[in-house]
């Protein structure tokens, strides 16, 4: 465990080193990455679009999973829920997706109150990876 960085006002800085003093000193990242943070942060702000990027490509999928029918969520991130009515239907589709090469987590009840898969897009997921889970989800 290499610790953490916290960012916050003086009265959380005070909680925290009143409340987690030992957690505090056994966890101090190493010097090498508290100065690669200020680097991170910079590479970060100026991937403005590569963040488009990635929306636009959600937001294709998002119309192409209508074409099966798949119930219209809320989403606008690139993490895209699939709905299924039932938690068989949805681990089935995920055991699909499995088999043709795709890892797509089933998420259930009572994390969620409808089963669904979670599609989390990345900005190396290529068109073609998404039109292949498309294509190989079935009608619902």
């Amino acid at each position: 465990m290499e610790g953490a960085w916290i960012g916050t006002s003086k009265i959380g800085k005070e909680f925290l080193i009143n409340k987690m003093r030992t957690f505090i000193y056994s966890t101090a990242p190493m010097p090498a990455i508290a100065h690669a943070v200020p680097t991170s942060i910079s590479i970060v702000k100026s991937m403005e679009k590569e963040r488009v990027d990635l929306l636009q490509k959600a937001s294709r999928f998002r119309v192409s999973i209508q074409t099966k029918n798949y119930p219209k969520t809320t989403s606008e991130s690139q993490i895209v829920p699939v709905l299924f009515s039932s938690e068989k239907e949805v681990l089935d589709a995920a055991e699909l997706c499995r088999k043709n090469g795709l890892y797509v987590k089933a998420i259930r009840p009572p994390t969620v109150n409808v089963p669904r898969l979670r599609i989390s897009i990345h900005s190396d997921t290529t068109e073609s990876i998404l039109e292949k889970l498309i294509s190989i989800l079935p009608e619902f």
